[in-house]
């Protein structure tokens, strides 16, 4: 079995999958911080006391020891940290507004999860979304750590093998025509902005001339 965590910025996840995508645990912690008007910051310790109350809640299905594991952690934080890695300051968080005034309350939702966000996707790219059954980052980590223990050749292989499909989004060939122009001034704009390689660019142009 495969175990993947998700250190996020409210909590930790933890997911013990099987070689065929099966949930077999399952485990979560909450992380609080410290907030005062656009600051953000966590304590260090609490990362790794949810990190293990986490991973006991998951592990508790009797399953066996993981045969690896895969981390995935809250993006773009500062930490002061000594030669040995031991913690000198609290975590800075990615959204610590600093000088700078944030937008606070809570962030959006996540795409995967929102059939509004994923109908969008269909239409505007003019292909299928594949939805699939479990969406939360801790499971992606736990394929991730069956493909870096070489249960399969390939990632593909290894996502073939665990991630199952819960739903399949058509285009709407009507709405992907009405997309087609205002997505592709968004390809020049980020292209322009330097945002998008020329071949990237390239090709998601493309896309468009078979609609």
């Amino acid at each position: 079995m495969w175990m993947g965590i998700d250190l996020g910025t409210q909590g930790v996840r933890a997911v013990v999958a099987s070689d065929r995508g099966e949930i077999l645990g399952s485990g979560a912690a909450p992380l609080t911080g410290g907030r005062d008007g656009v600051r953000h910051e966590q304590l260090p310790a609490d990362w790794w006391t949810a990190v293990c109350a986490a991973t006991r809640q998951a592990l508790r299905s009797g399953s066996g020891p993981p045969r690896a594991l895969a981390v995935c952690a809250t993006s773009g934080t500062v930490l002061l940290a000594d030669r040995t890695g031991r913690p000198l300051t609290t975590r800075l968080m990615y959204d610590d507004g600093g000088r700078r005034p944030r937008r606070s309350g809570p962030g959006p939702r996540r795409p995967v999860r929102s059939g509004h966000w994923n109908r969008l996707r269909a239409d505007i790219l003019g292909r299928p979304v594949h939805i699939p059954l479990y969406s939360e980052p801790a499971f992606g980590m736990a394929v991730l750590a069956a493909y870096g223990a070489r249960a399969t050749a390939t990632l593909h292989e290894t996502a073939g093998h665990m991630v199952r499909i819960r739903q399949v989004l058509r285009p709407d060939p009507a709405c992907t025509a009405r997309h087609t122009e205002p997505y592709l001034k968004l390809v020049d704009e980020l292209e322009r902005r330097g945002r998008l390689s020329g071949a990237l660019a390239t090709h998601a142009r493309s896309r468009t001339e078979s609609r």
